[in-house]
C-alpha cells in the first residue's frame, strides 16, 4: 500500500467522512478540544474568524504543528442542550493514575505550558484521593475548596493530558471483576518464565496499562502479603532465586547477597509505594 500511503489534512478527511454520512465530533484526545490550549491569543483572531470548522481544525492543526490526528467522527448523532450536556459531564467517572512529581507548576499544553492557580490541583487530588469520584463530586469539593466552576474543566483536560487522571467506567463498582483476576493471575504466573505479557486489566478503566517486568514480579508478592507475612527483601530474593531470577543493577547480575538484597529493599519499596496503590485504585488484584 505504499504507493497510496498519502498524509491528509483534516479538510480532506473530513469531506471523505461526509461521503459516509458522518460528521467530525471532536479529537480523541481530550485537551486538543479546548480551543484556548491550541490556539495561541495572537492568532485567535485569525481562527475565529475562519468560515467553517473544517478550515478552523487546519489552522489549529498548523498553529501547534500537528503530525498526527486522532479525531472521532459520529453518524446522525443528536445535539444535546445544555443542562443535558452538564449531566452526561458530570457523571463522568475519573481515577488517578499516576502522582504528580515535586515542583511541577507548569502542565504541557499543545502551545506551550499552563500554570493553574496553586490551590485547584490539590483540591482535585483530594476530592479523588478515595478512588474513581464522577466530575459532579470533584466539582462540588472544589467549589469548596474556592475553586471557580468554570476553572475546573481546564485542569482536568490538563491532568488527563499529563497521565495524572484517567477517565474510567461509571459502573465500575457494579462489575464482576473476577476476569479480570484470573487474566492478570495468567500474566503474573507468565512472568515467572519470561518477559512476554507485559499489561495488567483494569476493570475500572475497561482497559489495561502497562507494568514493567520488575513491578509484574514483585507486584504478585506484595499483592498477596500479609501482616503475617510481609515480604521482606530476603524472601523476595528466595522467591526470584526460584524461578531462575537474578538481581541486575544496570544490566549487570548482582551477585553479591547483601548488595542484592539491598537493591531489592529499594524496589520493593518503590513497588509498595508507588505501583501498589495505583494497582488498587483500577482493580487490579489478585
Amino acid at each position: 500500500m505504499n504507493e497510496n500511503w498519502n498524509p491528509l489534512f483534516v479538510t480532506e478527511v473530513m469531506e471523505q467522512m461526509a461521503e459516509a454520512k458522518l460528521s467530525y465530533a471532536g479529537s480523541a484526545s481530550v485537551i486538543e478540544n479546548r480551543v484556548a490550549f491550541n490556539v495561541p491569543q495572537k492568532l485567535m483572531q485569525t481562527y475565529t474568524e475562519a468560515p467553517d470548522l473544517g478550515l478552523r481544525e487546519l489552522l489549529k492543526d498548523f498553529f501547534v504543528n500537528q503530525q498526527f490526528r486522532r479525531d472521532v467522527y459520529i453518524k446522525g448523532g443528536v445535539r444535546l442542550g445544555q443542562q443535558e450536556l452538564e449531566q452526561h459531564y458530570e457523571a463522568i467517572c475519573l481515577v488517578q493514575f499516576g502522582a504528580i512529581p515535586d515542583g511541577v507548576t507548569e502542565w504541557p499544553i499543545p502551545v506551550g505550558t499552563a500554570r493553574p492557580k496553586p490551590n485547584v490541583i490539590p483540591a482535585v487530588l483530594e476530592a479523588v484521593a478515595d478512588g474513581p469520584t464522577p466530575i459532579g463530586t470533584i466539582r462540588a469539593h472544589c467549589e469548596k475548596k474556592g475553586v471557580p466552576k468554570v476553572d475546573l474543566p481546564g485542569v482536568l483536560e490538563i491532568l488527563i493530558n499529563a497521565g495524572v487522571m484517567r477517565i474510567c467506567r461509571s459502573d465500575h463498582a457494579s462489575l464482576d471483576r473476577e476476569p479480570a483476576r484470573k487474566l492478570n493471575r495468567a500474566v503474573f504466573e507468565l512472568a515467572l518464565g519470561d518477559d512476554t505479557h507485559r499489561f495488567l486489566a483494569s476493570p475500572v478503566l475497561g482497559s489495561a496499562i502497562y507494568a514493567s517486568y520488575t513491578e509484574r514480579l514483585l507486584g504478585q508478592l506484595l499483592l498477596s502479603e500479609s501482616l503475617e507475612t510481609p515480604v521482606t527483601a530476603f524472601s523476595a530474593y528466595e522467591f526470584l532465586q526460584r524461578h531462575g531470577k537474578q538481581i541486575k543493577d544496570s544490566g549487570t547480575p548482582v551477585d553479591d547477597l547483601a548488595a542484592a538484597q539491598e537493591k531489592l529493599s529499594t524496589l520493593l519499596a518503590e513497588t509498595r509505594n508507588r505501583v501498589l496503590p495505583t494497582w488498587r485504585r483500577l482493580g487490579i488484584d489478585l
